[in-house]
Parts: structure tokens; sequence; C-alpha cells
């Protein structure tokens, strides 16, 4: 009874808040975050933004100021089905010369994170399904915050990048211990078969893949309900 009366006054104000958010954003402009890049046309120091790969963030405007280059960005407020949440942002001016930067993004209340390549660390994972399915392939079901975005694929083993930054805002704050990604394999229908865990400890200020622990889905399940009875 009182969760009930709570919950009249509460989804209200949630309602408001969000319309609130929307209403003002599109009035006055959502929070943004910008990367800036020497900019001197006479030398070639002029970028282009890839724009790949990139769905949670969106380029609003771009401007040239105090011999910078300045490239704005907002979080696009897209949710996908996806594989991994961090962007690289690469910018490449008419040398052939590459910038990279590291973002993730949200809700369209919040400004983007955006990292240089210096303060971030890449951790590569591969995982290789035990018992493969013709059409099957993998998902991340857990702490996409930490993986960089790629395209679902039907493949039986799939390379991951995990990123790793001076202060993760979303998720377990990776910098200071051990966090985990958790990956499901599934067939061409969706329904799963293979679970695996990648763990990541801090050792001497680095993270380094501790262990992998995998199983099937059924034992799982079977573990599931071996606990449920105890």
């Amino acid at each position: 009874m009182g969760t009930s009366i709570l919950l009249v006054f509460i989804f209200p104000a949630m309602i408001f808040e969000v319309l609130f958010s929307f209403i003002s954003g599109a009035i006055f402009g959502y929070p943004t975050a910008q990367v800036e890049l020497p900019y001197d046309e006479a030398t070639g120091l002029v970028w282009e933004y890839d724009n790949i790969n990139d769905p949670y963030i969106d380029l609003v405007k771009t401007e040239i100021k105090d011999g910078k280059q300045i490239f704005v960005f907002e979080s696009s407020g897209i949710k996908l089905d996806w594989n991994g949440e961090f962007m690289d942002l690469v910018f490449t001016d008419k040398n052939g010369n590459e910038e990279v930067y590291y973002a993730i993004g949200g809700s369209k209340r919040f400004a983007p994170d955006i990292y240089t390549a210096e303060e971030c660390r890449l951790i590569d994972l591969t995982i290789t399904a035990e018992n493969p399915e013709s059409g099957g392939k993998w998902k991340i079901t857990d702490h996409n915050n930490y993986v960089l975005y790629q395209e679902e694929t039907v493949s039986e083993t799939q390379t991951y990048t995990v990123v790793v930054t001076p202060g993760n805002k979303r998720g377990s704050y990776a910098e200071y211990g051990m966090f985990s990604v958790e990956f499901t394999y599934v067939d061409s229908l969706g329904a799963p078969v293979e679970l695996s865990t990648a763990i990541y400890k801090l050792e001497d200020g680095e993270h380094y893949l501790s262990e992998i622990k995998s199983q099937s889905f059924s034992d799982y399940m079977d573990g599931l309900l071996e606990h449920t009875r105890s």
C-alpha cells in the first residue's frame, strides 16, 4: 500500500523531469563536450572527423578560434542493442596525420565524456564458443561501458577492445580495482548457448586480464536451480 502511494507521487515527478529536460534542451541546447586541435590551413592542419561507428554521440558544430579547430559534441540519447558503449573519435588532417579520442555518451541531459588516447589503456580480448552453432554470435550482456563499440557479427570467435580510462564515470570505477565484462553466445534465434565472463584486475597501477570464466547456459541454469533448492 505504502509503495503504491509513493509511486503516485514519484511517477508524475519523473515524467515532469523528462519533459522539462526535453523542452529545455530543445530551447537552450544540451550539455556538450569538445575536442580542440591545432589549426593552420597553410601547413595542412585542417581536420576532418570520421564519424564511423559512433552511434551515441553527435557532432553539433565545428568552429575555428584562436588557432584551434574545435569540434563540439553532445550525447545522442540513442540506445541500441549495443555491443560496446565506448567510441573512438578519429580526426585526420590534410597531411594524413591522425588524432584519436575515446568517448562515452548516454542521456542527452549529460555531456559525453571524452578522453585523449594518452589517457586510455586498450586491452584486446578474444573469446571463442566451445560449441559453435550455425548463425551464432557473441553479445555483451553486462558492462558495455568498458568496451569499444563494434557491429555484431555472426561468428564463433569475436575480438573486443576494453577501454580503461583514468576516471570511468559510468560503471564501477575501473581504475580502482577489479571489474568484469560479461558475454553471451546466442544461436541464430537469439537464444543463449554459452556464457563467458572476462575478469580484469589492477596490479602495479595497470589492469590486466586475470581470467575468463565460461560455462554453457544449461549449466548456468542448473546452478541457479540448485541454489534455489538449497
